[in-house]
């Protein structure tokens, strides 16, 4: 009886591309999901009788939602500034300094040597602006205490 070999499939540099490119997509794919179920399913802050959200934590949950949306792009998840896009944030002068020279930056924009700042003062409520401002403020190792959404509204 003659002995038959069966082929054995050696993979090509093509197909091996093509994996990488399955499980990079497929990597991104998780983070997205993670990223929109953590910011979708945390409770909402709830602001008290005077419009001060209840605490620091509310803040913060609520911040990290509006940055991820609206800072995250240039200034990057971690902190720490994307190349000719946005500066770091982490261990930054501005955001550990005085909140007056932060919330101006915030609210108006800035204008730089390679970038632009966009304004916000006209897509982002007073308790948006207040939360992320205290979530750049108290997040990557910065301690710049919190800002409620009075202040913001006295600085438009």
């Amino acid at each position: 009886m003659a002995k038959t070999t069966q082929p054995t499939a050696t993979p090509t540099s093509s197909s091996l591309s093509l994996l990488k490119i399955g499980i990079g997509v497929g990597v991104a794919v998780v983070l997205v999901v993670v990223i929109f179920d953590f910011t979708t399913t945390q409770e909402p802050s709830v602001p008290t009788a005077e419009g001060e959200l209840r605490n620091n934590d509310d803040l913060m949950i609520k911040g990290q939602q509006v940055y991820f949306s609206h800072c995250a792009a240039c200034h990057g998840f971690d902190g720490l500034g994307l190349d000719d896009l946005g500066p770091a944030l982490a261990d930054s002068k501005i955001v550990n300094g005085g909140s007056a020279a932060h919330i101006d930056i915030v609210l108006n924009g800035k204008e730089g040597d390679k970038m632009v700042m966009p304004a916000n003062r006209y897509v982002l409520s007073d308790e948006e602006i207040a939360a992320v401002i205290t979530y750049q403020r108290n997040s990557w190792g910065n301690d710049g205490g919190v800002i409620q959404p009075h202040t913001i509204a006295a600085a438009r």
